[in-house]
C-alpha cells in the first residue's frame, strides 16, 4: 500500500497550553505524559497530482473517553511543511481520541466548527471549479490510553475518492491534427457525501455535485491498464475529488474508515475550441483513498474506453469488468463490445443519441427480461444513435428485439445474430419509427407464434415500420433469414411492403425466406452440400437453378439431362475441389449450363472445372457460360481453371485467376469466348485442337520466365481473334502445331508485352496468317 501522508517516527501534537500549563501537566510526580507524533512524506517528494503535497495546513483536536472535546488542546497550524512534529501532554491512565485533519490552505471547501475537528462539512459549491488539486485532504483518528511518554506511528489517509478522465496520446495527437483543442473540463456526479465523522469514518447528507469548467491538468495521467507493473502515460482531461457517499460504514481496527465503495453516475463535458465532447459513465465505482481512472479514445473516431481503478492509493479494481457493464457503458458513450459471455439485462438497453456503438455477439446471447410484455417496456434494444450488431448469438426480448427510434436519426446495421420476439405480445421483432433506419445484411429473425389482431397472420410480425410512407423511416434488407415471413411480400404495412433492396432477392426455403444478393430465377433453390446439389441436377425433369449457401469442400459430379437447363450460383461461396461437367450426348443438346459467382480456391493440383470426357462416353459439356467466377491456387501444384475436352460453345465472362499453371487447356472444343478475364499465373491460355477462340477485353499475364499468354497447338483452328486485350509473357504468343494454317487477328487496341526477346514465336511448319502484328518482334522458323 502506498501511503500519501505518514505520521511515523515520533509524531506529535502541539501542546496548545502555555509553558506553565505544560509544567503543571508534567509536574514532579509525572502524572502526565507527552505523546509525540511526526507527520511526514513517505519516500521522495515529487510534485504530482495526488501526491499530497498540496496539503499545507494541519488541524487536530483531543477528546476524552466520553468523546467530549477538550478545546484547549486543539489547534490549527498554517504553513506546515511535511515532515513536521507536534506534541501533546495528557494525563496518565486516561483514554483519549486524537483527531487529525490536513488540507490545503488554498480551499474553503471544508468547514470545522469551533475547533471540533471530529465533524467536517464538505461544500461542493465553494471553490467548485473542476481540476482542483487543492481539494485533496487527509485524516486520522487515534485512540490511546496514556501510560507514559510514547512515540506513535500514524498514517493519514484521504477520505476522498479521486475520479480521473484521460485520453490516449494517439487520440490527443489526432485531435490536434484535426484542429481540436481541449481547453477546460467540467463534471456532474450523481451523489457525494457532504459530512464526515472522523471518529468512525461515517458519511452522510449526499447531494449531486457539479464541478464547473476549469483548465485541464497539464500533468500526465499515469495508469497501469495492461497490468505489467509499468504505468503508461495518458493525457489528463479531468480531475475531481468527492467524499464517497455510503451510509453505515464500518470502521476498521484503528477506528478509521474501512474498505467501502459505492457507485456514481458521472457526466464529463470537455470544452474544446469546436464542439464540446460529452462522456457519460453510469455505475462508476469509487472508493475512499482510491483513484478511479476512465481512460480511452474519446476525441476522434470510434470511442473506445478502458476503465480501471488505479492501485496507487489503496487497491485495484477494473471497471467495467463484466460484459453487462461494458454494454451499458458503450450504449451511453459509444464504443465496441465483444461479448465473452451471455448477458441478461433486466431493462431495455438504450443506445444514446449521437453515439456510435458496435456489439459483436461472438457466439453469446443478449437476453432482455424485464418481466414486461408491454411495448416500450419489454423491448430489447432501443437505438437513438447508431448501432451495429454482428457475429453469431441470440438477441431475445419479450417484445421488440431491436427498435431504431426517431426523431434522432437513429441508424441500425445488423450483420448477424438471431433476433427473437419471445412472447405472444411481440408485435414486431425489428421495428423502426420516426426517421429511424435499419439495414439488415444478415441474421435470423423470428417472432413467437401468436394470435395477432392487427396483422393477417403471425408471420407478419417480423419486420414493421411505425407507419408506411413516413419520410426517412425505413427497413432495408440486403440479407438474412426470416422465419415464416417474406420480406419482399408481406402485409406488415398497408399497402404491402417490399423491404428487400434492389439487387437482392428473397428466396423461399421451406417455411422460411432467405435474402441474398443477386437476380435469380423464380425456381431457384438453396443448397448447402454436395449431395443435395447433385441430386437436384441428376434427377431433374425440368430446369434447375441452385444457389450455394455455404462452401463445398468435395468434388461435384453431375450429368446434365437432355433439354434441362442448369444454373449454379455461388453467392460468394467457395468450391475447393473439381466440378465435373457432363452433357447428355454429342451435338444433341440445346440445353445450357451457367456457373455464376463461384469462388474456386485450393492448394492442391486439381482442375477446378473439367469436362474430361472421352469419345466412348459420348458425354460432353456444351452451351456453357462461366461468369463472375474467381480461381485461386494457394499452393505450388499445376492447377488449371478449366480443362475442357470435346466441349462446345464455351464462354468465360468477367473472371479472375491467380497462381494457376494455366487458365484454360482446351482440346477439341468447337468454340471458346473469353471476355473480361484478368489472369496472372505461370502461363495463360492453351488451345489444343480447338476451333475459333476469341479473347477480348482481357489482361493475361504469364509470370514464368518463358511463359506464354496464348499458346496455339490446334490442328483444326480456323481463326484466333484478340481484341482490346493485353498479353504479357516471356513468349507472349506461341504457335506450335506443325502443318497448320489459320488466321490470327490482333486488334489495334490490343497490346503484346514481352519480358523476353520475342512477342510471337512461330514453330517450324506453322503458317499462320497474321494481321495487326506490325512492329512486333516475331521469331519465324
Amino acid at each position: 500500500m502506498k501511503k500519501i501522508l505518514s505520521l511515523f517516527s515520533l509524531l506529535a501534537v502541539l501542546l496548545t497550553a502555555s509553558c506553565s500549563l505544560k509544567e503543571d501537566f508534567k509536574g514532579n510526580d509525572s502524572d502526565f505524559a507527552t505523546l509525540t507524533f511526526t507527520l511526514g512524506e513517505e519516500g521522495a517528494v515529487t510534485r504530482a497530482i495526488g501526491d499530497g503535497t498540496s496539503v499545507d495546513m494541519l488541524s487536530y483536536a483531543v477528546y476524552d473517553a466520553q468523546d467530549n472535546l477538550i478545546g484547549e488542546l486543539g489547534k490549527t497550524i498554517d504553513n506546515v511543511t511535511f515532515p513536521t512534529q507536534v506534541e501533546i501532554t495528557l494525563a496518565k491512565g486516561q483514554t483519549y481520541s486524537i483527531v487529525f485533519w490536513a488540507q490545503s490552505s488554498q480551499t474553503d471547501a471544508y468547514t470545522i466548527t469551533g475547533g471540533d475537528v471530529r465533524n467536517v462539512t464538505i461544500s461542493y459549491t465553494k471553490d467548485n471549479a473542476n481540476n482542483d488539486e487543492s481539494r485533496d485532504a487527509f485524516f486520522k483518528t487515534v485512540q490511546h490510553t496514556v501510560t507514559g511518554d510514547i512515540a506513535l506511528d500514524v498514517t493519514l489517509e484521504r477520505p476522498f475518492a479521486q475520479i480521473n478522465l484521460g485520453v490516449t496520446q494517439e487520440d490527443w495527437d489526432a485531435a490536434e491534427t484535426a484542429g481540436i483543442t481541449v481547453t477546460e473540463s467540467q463534471v456532474v456526479i450523481s451523489k457525494a457525501a457532504t459530512k464526515l465523522d472522523l471518529f468512525n469514518g461515517k458519511v452522510s447528507d449526499g447531494e449531486e455535485v457539479t464541478y464547473t469548467a476549469e483548465v485541464i491538468p497539464s500533468e500526465a495521467l499515469l495508469a497501469d491498464f495492461d497490468k505489467d507493473g509499468v504505468k503508461e502515460n495518458y493525457k489528463y482531461l479531468s480531475l475531481s475529488y468527492i467524499l464517497v457517499c455510503d451510509e453505515g460504514l464500518t470502521p476498521d481496527a484503528e477506528n478509521m474508515f474501512g474498505a467501502q465503495s459505492s457507485l456514481v453516475n458521472t457526466t464529463f463535458t470537455l470544452n474544446t475550441n469546436k464542439k464540446d465532447v460529452v462522456v457519460k459513465v453510469d455505475n462508476l465505482p469509487v472508493r475512499r483513498n482510491w483513484r478511479t481512472n476512465v481512460v480511452g479514445k474519446l476525441l476522434t473516431g470510434d470511442i473506445t474506453f478502458n476503465i480501471d481503478v488505479d492501485p496507487i492509493f489503496d487497491g485495484e479494481e477494473n471497471y467495467p469488468d463484466t460484459d453487462l457493464e461494458r454494454l451499458l457503458f458503450a450504449a451511453q458513450n459509444g464504443g465496441s463490445v465483444k461479448l465473452g459471455s451471455d448477458v441478461e439485462l433486466t431493462s431495455t438497453l438504450i443506445v444514446a443519441d449521437d453515439k456510435d456503438m458496435v456489439i459483436d455477439l461472438n457466439g453469446h446471447n443478449i437476453t432482455v427480461n424485464n418481466n414486461s410484455t408491454e411495448l416500450e417496456e419489454g423491448d430489447g434494444i432501443i437505438v437513438y444513435g447508431n448501432l451495429t450488431i454482428k457475429g453469431e448469438g441470440n438477441v431475445t426480448a419479450n417484445t421488440r428485439a431491436v427498435w431504431a427510434r426517431g426523431s434522432y436519426g437513429a441508424k441500425v446495421r445488423i450483420e448477424g445474430g438471431n433476433y427473437i420476439g419471445a412472447t405472444a405480445d411481440a408485435a414486431e421483432v425489428i421495428y423502426a419509427s420516426g426517421d429511424g433506419v435499419i439495414d439488415i445484411y444478415g441474421g435470423r429473425f423470428e417472432a413467437a407464434t401468436q394470435d395477432q389482431t392487427s396483422f393477417a397472420a403471425p408471420q407478419y410480425a417480423v419486420l414493421n415500420l411505425h407507419g408506411n410512407g413516413i419520410t426517412g423511416c425505413d427497413i432495408n434488407v440486403y440479407g438474412g433469414t426470416f422465419v415464416k415471413f417474406n420480406p419482399s411480400d408481406n402485409v406488415s404495412e398497408n399497402p404491402k411492403k417490399d423491404f428487400v433492396e434492389e439487387g437482392c432477392q428473397s428466396i423461399k426455403d421451406g417455411d422460411n425466406y432467405v435474402v441474398i444478393s443477386g437476380n435469380y430465377p423464380a425456381n431457384a433453390v438453396l443448397v448447402s452440400d454436395k449431395t443435395q446439389m447433385e441430386d437436384l441436377i441428376n434427377n431433374a425433369t425440368g430446369d434447375v437453378a441452385v444457389i450455394l449457401t455455404q462452401d463445398i469442400d468435395e468434388t461435384l459430379r453431375f450429368d446434365q439431362k437432355e433439354n434441362v437447363n442448369v444454373s449454379i450460383y455461388g453467392n460468394g461461396n467457395k468450391v475447393t475441389e473439381t466440378i465435373y461437367l457432363w452433357g447428355h450426348a454429342r451435338f444433341n443438346g440445346a440445353e445450357t449450363l451457367l456457373i455464376d459467382g463461384v469462388k474456386f480456391v485450393s492448394d492442391k493440383t486439381i482442375d477446378f472445372i473439367s469436362s474430361n470426357s472421352t469419345a466412348s462416353d459420348e458425354r460432353y459439356a456444351h452451351n456453357v457460360t462461366i461468369r463472375n467466377c474467381s480461381f485461386e491456387n494457394k499452393g505450388t501444384g499445376d492447377v488449371v481453371a478449366a480443362r475442357l475436352r470435346q466441349s462446345y460453345n464455351i464462354v468465360f465472362e468477367n473472371c479472375t485467376a491467380t497462381g494457376l499453371h494455366s487458365f484454360v487447356q482446351a482440346t477439341a472444343c468447337e468454340s471458346i469466348l473469353i471476355d473480361g478475364l484478368v489472369h496472372e499465373g505461370r502461363n495463360g491460355l492453351n488451345f489444343l485442337t480447338s476451333g475459333n477462340p476469341t479473347i477480348k477485353n482481357s489482361k493475361i499475364t504469364a509470370t514464368k520466365t518463358d511463359g506464354y499468354a496464348i499458346r496455339v497447338d490446334a490442328g483444326n483452328l480456323n481463326v484466333l481473334n484478340v481484341e482490346n486485350s493485353v498479353l504479357t509473357g516471356g513468349e507472349p504468343i506461341v504457335f506450335r502445331k506443325s502443318s497448320s494454317q489459320y488466321k490470327f487477328n490482333l486488334s489495334a487496341d490490343s497490346k503484346v508485352v514481352t519480358t523476353g526477346t520475342y512477342h510471337i514465336v512461330v514453330a517450324s511448319g506453322v503458317k499462320p496468317q497474321m494481321t495487326g502484328v506490325e512492329g512486333l518482334n516475331i521469331k519465324l522458323p
